[in-house]
């Protein structure tokens, strides 16, 4: 393309505010001081734009009366596909002489700096083909009438939507590593920590900036086939490893299972423990596994009432919905005490789990036929309703 210009027009439904820019800003040099600059795009795809992007152009978006056209006549019970800009055009004049393009280039950075587009030139005189005979060709004889598709807007006044679009090619990229077969290998450096060495097989990443840490760690090191992480603890061991993609515009950040060896045997009990580790988190854990977001709103609501209270004031909780929520759980799923039962064993010797709630426990237990997981009888269900009054 020309590296200045008298005219230009972008129509492009994905832009980055780099590529955009860079038109913006091709005749800041030159003795050209009456450039004409003219953009055309998604309104959502704006939201990625700075001021400083677009102060030489003038911007314009299809109205949603054309977007929504499909809908707004019909009343129909099936899915209507919406209408917006598709088409990529770069029209570019330099004294009498136009250039036309046409093709699959988004004026976005992975479209000019990462795929691979196909445009065709087609050259002109400008008493063919100028801005003005297609803005006329575009929006009708009337800038301003109703037979116009187009608006005029500005970065204030665009109701800018969330744009997906443009993360698909990141995420593409997140998929090609999570296909090539990665694995990882946990090895102990001394009695307190470990090292965790990754193997990822070839895959393409040019053109994106890569970064990858453990989930339960903040250590981070960039992507290449071979990453290895030393100084981890126990507690930050996991399959789980946080993968972020940017094009230098967006991050996506995407968590991947990688298969990994030599996990040492207790780690789940020390990751538990360090998670469940007083009174209030073992009862939320609790709320957690049978599903009850009303026993953890009374959790929290004890919570801030007691904050301002001395140590004896954290002894009384809001539990009795809690056990009540256990006895519904009893007769309707017992086996949700599966996830109870599990903890209790894991986190048995933390000194965590309170007493009254052991006892009451090994109640349920027997309520429910533990070990076949037998959902209760009515009789079962009121004789643990009075042993929750003599506990309290």
């Amino acid at each position: 393309m020309r590296i200045t210009f008298h005219e230009i027009l972008v129509i492009s439904p994905f832009l980055s505010g780099g590529v955009i820019r860079d038109f913006n800003d091709r005749n800041t040099r030159s003795l050209i001081n009456d450039a004409r600059y003219m953009l055309i795009t998604r309104e959502m795809s704006l939201g990625r734009l700075k001021p400083e992007d677009v102060s030489h152009f003038q911007i314009y978006t299809m109205r949603d009366a054309v977007i929504d056209g499909e809908t707004a006549i019909s009343d129909e019970a099936q899915e209507i596909q919406k209408q917006d800009i598709h088409a990529k055009i770069y029209m570019i004049r330099k004294y009498s002489s136009s250039d036309l393009y046409l093709g699959s280039l988004n004026a976005s950075h992975n479209a000019v700096y990462g795929n691979i587009e196909f445009m065709i030139r087609l050259r002109s005189k400008r008493r063919y083909l100028d801005l003005d005979k297609l803005a006329a060709s575009l929006f009708g004889t009337e800038k301003d009438g109703s037979d116009n598709p187009f608006q005029e807007v500005t970065l204030q006044t665009a109701i800018v939507e969330e744009e997906d679009e443009p993360t698909k090619a990141l995420d593409a990229v997140v998929k090609e590593i999570n296909r090539s077969n990665p694995s990882a290998v946990v090895h102990p450096e001394d009695e307190e920590y470990y090292s965790a060495s990754i193997h990822f097989e070839a895959c393409d990443t040019k053109g994106y900036q890569i970064s990858i840490r453990p989930l339960l760690s903040r250590r981070t090191e960039e992507f290449s086939r071979d990453v290895l992480f030393t100084r981890l603890t126990i507690t930050q061991l996991s399959e789980f490893y946080v993968i972020a993609v940017s094009d230098r515009e967006q991050t996506v950040e995407r968590i991947l299972i990688i298969p990994t060896d030599g996990l040492p045997d207790d780690r789940e009990k020390q990751v538990i423990s360090s998670v469940v580790n007083d009174r209030d988190c073992f009862y939320r854990y609790i709320a957690f596994l049978l599903g009850d977001d009303s026993i953890l709103s009374m959790l929290e609501i004890n919570n801030a009432g007691v904050e301002a209270d001395d140590t004896m004031s954290r002894q009384v909780y809001h539990v009795p919905a809690l056990y009540e929520k256990m006895l519904q759980t009893a007769a309707v799923n017992p086996e949700k005490f599966k996830g109870i039962e599990y903890l209790m064993k894991t986190i048995s010797e933390d000194g965590i789990i309170p007493e009254d709630f052991k006892r009451l426990y090994e109640t349920f237990k027997k309520a429910v036929k533990f070990n076949g997981y037998r959902k209760c009888k009515t009789i079962q269900v009121y004789r643990l309703r009075i042993d929750i009054r003599y506990i309290y």
